[in-house]
């Protein structure tokens, strides 16, 4: 037995949206990925520039909500970033290109950060969550993740004799 839609126009409508949100969010992750390389070389040349040998951002999530915690630079108890701008391409949602902005040299670590997170660890702040690091090594401008995930295990058993 064939089964048919009630409205075939509702079904098709409905379709044509589903379509059009997986193809935008398709591109928004493109354009995202494109960016990364670009946005990172730019975080490298800042902290070059300004003599950091490395910066460690931890992160910690959990019960759906996450964020950075620290960012610690050189190691070195109470050292901060400098009040630098930095060009960083940021992709918004429905665009055809990404959008070149100037921020804070912080907020271009933050944002790479929560990137790379998306991109490795997608719904890491979700449940019990995950916690880490990301460690941006200036001369070998490579960008460690240490990344710790939260599980909570039952282990049930019923019996009946």
């Amino acid at each position: 037995m064939t089964e048919t839609s009630p409205n075939p126009t509702l079904q098709s409508i409905a379709t044509s949206r589903y379509d059009s949100a997986t193809a935008k969010a398709a591109l928004h992750d493109r354009l995202r990925a494109e960016a990364a390389p670009r946005n990172k070389a730019a975080i490298f040349d800042a902290l070059e520039k300004a003599s950091i040998r490395q910066v460690i951002v931890s992160f910690d999530g959990f019960a759906d909500s996450g964020q950075i915690e620290e960012i610690q630079v050189n190691e070195e108890p109470g050292a901060q970033l400098p009040a630098m701008e930095v060009e960083y391409e940021d992709a918004k949602w429905g665009d055809a290109a990404p959008t070149k902005l100037s921020c804070s040299l912080r907020a271009a670590i933050e944002n790479l950060t929560y990137h790379h997170l998306y991109e490795t660890h997608c719904g890491w702040q979700d449940g019990a969550g995950a916690f880490g690091e990301f460690t941006f090594d200036t001369a070998t401008r490579k960008i460690t993740l240490a990344y710790n995930e939260r599980i909570t295990d039952t282990d049930y058993s019923e019996h009946e004799f």
